[in-house]
């Protein structure tokens, strides 16, 4: 099946990424940042026993670097 166009007859499964690529809560952020930059990815399922248990995202990480490195006002 292709997607048709029109939302009413298109399944999640039709419109999903198959080609997943996930991290486990051990990995350190250098490792997903290098991800993010390669595979020009945007955000990264975090799976634990076979379960995804969040997601990051290149935001989310920008955010804590700017957190820890801005000037204190």
């Amino acid at each position: 099946m292709t997607y048709s166009g029109n939302a009413a007859d298109t399944t999640v499964e039709m419109a999903m990424s198959k080609d997943v690529t996930a991290f486990l809560p051990e990995t350190d952020v250098g490792t997903l940042v290098n991800c993010f930059v390669i595979k020009q990815m945007r955000r990264v399922p975090i799976v634990e026993g076979g379960k995804v248990i969040g997601l990051v995202s290149r935001r989310a990480i920008l955010r804590e670097i700017q957190n820890h490195y801005s000037p204190s006002e």
